[in-house]
């Protein structure tokens, strides 16, 4: 898949839009990759509020793509030890356009 998923504290986000230098990358709390089915775990995270990044190779994961999309967002995610988990659900990202239907052949 070549996806990593990854929580960067939440004030610190924006810097990692687009094509990251790489020294901003260290705003990156835990990161880990995506497996097959999409899932992924991090561990190890202070208490805090973070947002959910994904990232990859540009090649692979086209920026600004169109038909480039998220179907849903955790939104801010709040870790604390009320609340030391979190279950995101299924996120549906599509980093492409979905492909022309093959024309119908009318002969």
């Amino acid at each position: 898949m070549g996806l990593t998923a990854g929580l960067v504290a939440a004030g610190q986000w924006r810097a990692l839009v687009g094509r990251p230098r790489p020294f901003e990358l260290r705003w990156v709390a835990a990161a880990a990759p995506v497996d097959a089915n999409g899932g992924f775990r991090l561990r190890n995270l202070g208490e805090g509020p973070y947002v959910l990044i994904v990232m990859g190779d540009p090649p692979r994961l086209p920026l600004r793509a169109p038909g480039a999309c998220a179907d849903a967002s955790p939104g801010l995610l709040r870790l604390d030890a009320r609340h030391p988990t979190r279950d995101l659900g299924t996120i549906r990202i599509v980093t492409h356009a979905a492909p022309a239907p093959a024309p119908v052949d009318s002969s």
